[in-house]
C-alpha cells in the first residue's frame, strides 16, 4: 500500500493477527531515510528503530493488532511503500 508521511513525522498502521502467525514487512522508502517499530497488540515493542530498508518476517507472539510505525528523518514529505503478508 502506497503511502505518504509528513515532514518528521509518522504514520502508524495497525495489523490483525493471531499469535505463531508468520509478519513478512518490507517497506520501500520512495526518497529520503526513515524507520519502523513494530510494537505488539500489548504496546510492548517487537522490534526497536529499525532501519526502512531492513524488512522483517517472523512469528508473532501475542493475538491482536500489531502497530507499526513508520517514521520520516526528512524535513520534507517522503512517500514509501508497505508490503505486508501474514501467514
Amino acid at each position: 500500500m502506497p503511502d505518504r508521511s509528513r515532514p518528521g513525522g509518522a504514520k502508524q498502521f495497525a495489523l490483525g493477527a493471531r499469535a505463531g502467525q508468520v509478519l513478512d514487512l518490507h517497506i520501500v522508502p520512495k526518497g529520503g531515510a526513515m524507520y519502523y517499530i513494530l510494537r505488539n497488540p500489548d504496546g510492548s515493542i517487537l522490534l526497536e528503530g529499525t532501519d526502512a530498508t531492513v524488512p522483517f518476517k517472523g512469528p508473532l507472539p501475542q493475538s491482536g493488532d500489531v502497530n507499526v510505525e513508520v517514521v520520516s528523518t526528512q524535513d520534507t514529505p517522503q512517500n514509501f511503500e508497505l508490503v505486508v503478508s501474514i501467514e
